[in-house]
């Protein structure tokens, strides 16, 4: 930031850093390193592959660059925080979003770290979206009527707190405009 503050004034902007590996070339660097078992694409690459060819990257990047450089909601003016998922959507996802392998090595070594000297929790080997969390997000998007419930067979969504609901519901709670 102190960069773009010095001598002409320049533009400052999130990148998230795996978007800048979005490019074909990386794509297809990754499957051809885990399709012959060489392993991912490890950080200490120079990302010289990505000199050409890469678009804007995903959803959060583009959502978080917006959020920030936006200023001030204006009155009356205030959005939902799925107002991304919408985004998400309407574009073509399929032939915009990929990523390649990347290496988590050093991710690994830090949380296996953090465990053995602060936490005593492992969480090295990452965690995932259960079923679980899956139904609690359609539940709650059913609560707020931004969809209906499910009426097919199938499993029955997970309660959720009703507060949390309600808030969203009354309050925009979680908008670009909501408070938190």
């Amino acid at each position: 930031m102190k960069l773009c503050n010095e001598a002409k004034p320049k533009l400052f902007s999130f990148v998230s850093s795996t978007s800048t590996l979005d490019t074909d070339h990386y794509v297809k660097l990754s499957h051809e390193q885990t399709a012959t078992g060489r392993g991912a694409v490890i950080e200490a690459d120079d990302m010289k592959g990505s000199r050409v060819g890469l678009g804007t990257g995903y959803g959060q990047t583009k959502y978080l660059e917006e959020f920030v450089s936006a200023g001030p909601t204006e009155k009356d003016q205030e959005q939902s925080a799925l107002m991304s998922l919408f985004h998400m959507e309407t574009s073509n996802l399929s032939s915009t979003t990929r990523a390649p392998e990347l290496d988590d090595r050093n991710a690994v070594a830090v949380l296996k770290a953090d465990a053995d000297r602060w936490t005593g929790v492992d969480d090295s080997v990452g965690e995932g979206i259960t079923r679980e969390d899956i139904g609690r997000y359609l539940r709650f998007l059913a609560e707020i009527k931004f969809m209906p419930l499910p009426t097919g067979r199938g499993r029955e969504l997970p309660p959720i707190a009703a507060e949390i609901a309600q808030a969203q519901a009354q309050w925009g709670v979680g908008g670009r405009g909501g408070a938190a």
